[in-house]
């Protein structure tokens, strides 16, 4: 059963339902994918992450939506219309539909782009200016064609019965905060799923290939095992269980849009529960020292330092 929710989100550990994305990704705590980051680059490209989005991102949040939220997933992503952005009449299309999502007049910016609107001219500029309005309101915005391949992808899902069983019924989305006992760090996660009835984490991934070999590199690519790792430890500690299962169902985002589900071994959950560690070690002396090193930076010395640099053996 999962803990009674607080009303402060910042006294861990503390389960919080319906949080927004963004303001999840407002809370200053360490996440998987900025662990991820510290260790392939530095604490300061961490600290300073952005949250990018693009066509196969978007797509991946429509159908997290519709499979996860299906009675709501129309409020949580914005549909675009298909037009043709090298026409006029295509940017007109889309500066009218960029204006409706904003509310048309009554707002100060979006009364000057009327204005530009009505004598024909500057879509370009208008539409550059626009979008930044448009990701201010929290919300991916993915073209209507990609609404048909987001329900082919749910469709398959739940096409097998384990894809039945684990999203009959749930809690989507759920933020996790918590102290990491030993480094101290504050730590956040945010399960895609948890199924009811299920002592598991489930974690929803598109990708253009399921199979094996093919999700196996990139789990290695895209540090899989450290997600694992930390969302695994934080449950355990807001839940006061031991670690659940952690199970990834990815489905492909082209045809036949097939589906499966795998749960690292034993072997890579250690690997993961490694990196874990030293990351959130160096995420701690950054917050206590007030310093967030960037590239080439040695932690011994606690100085910059001149690397050796060797060229790639498919270069040699």
């Amino acid at each position: 059963m999962i803990t009674k929710q607080k009303t402060d989100p910042f006294e861990p550990p503390c389960v919080l339902y319906d949080l927004p994305f963004a303001d999840y990704l407002a809370l200053p705590a360490a996440s998987s994918h900025a662990l991820k980051t510290l260790l392939e680059k530095s604490p300061l490209h961490a600290k300073t992450a952005t949250n990018k989005t693009s066509e196969a991102k978007s797509l991946g949040t429509l159908t997290h939506a519709m499979l996860l939220t299906p009675d709501a997933w129309r409020d949580e992503v914005l549909i675009k219309p298909q037009v043709n952005r090298t026409t006029n009449a295509g940017k007109a299309e889309l500066v009218e539909w960029m204006l409706g999502i904003l509310g048309g007049p009554g707002h100060d910016a979006v009364e000057q782009f009327l204005v530009a609107k009505m004598t024909g001219k500057h879509y370009d500029s208008m539409i550059q200016a626009l979008e930044p309005m448009l990701a201010e309101t929290g919300k991916d915005a993915v073209t209507a064609n990609k609404v048909p391949i987001a329900e082919r992808m749910v469709e398959s899902v739940l096409s097998k019965d384990i894809g039945r069983v684990i999203f009959a019924s749930g809690k989507p989305e759920t933020t996790m905060i918590a102290h990491e006992p030993q480094s101290g760090a504050l730590c956040k996660i945010r399960p895609d799923w948890l199924p009811d009835g299920h002592e598991v984490i489930v974690d929803l991934k598109t990708a253009a290939s399921a199979s094996f070999e093919d999700f196996s590199r990139a789990a290695a690519r895209y540090g899989y095992a450290i997600q694992a790792a930390l969302y695994r430890e934080i449950y355990r500690l807001v839940m006061g269980q031991k670690r659940p299962p952690f199970l990834h169902v990815v489905v492909e985002n082209e045809p036949p849009y097939d589906c499966a589900v795998y749960e690292l071994d034993q072997e890579a959950l250690e690997s993961g529960e490694r990196k874990v560690r030293r990351a959130l070690n160096i995420w701690a002396q950054c917050e206590e020292g007030g310093y967030w090193p960037g590239i080439g930076y040695d932690y011994t010395e606690r100085e910059y330092r001149i690397e050796s640099l060797s060229l790639p053996k498919w270069a040699l």
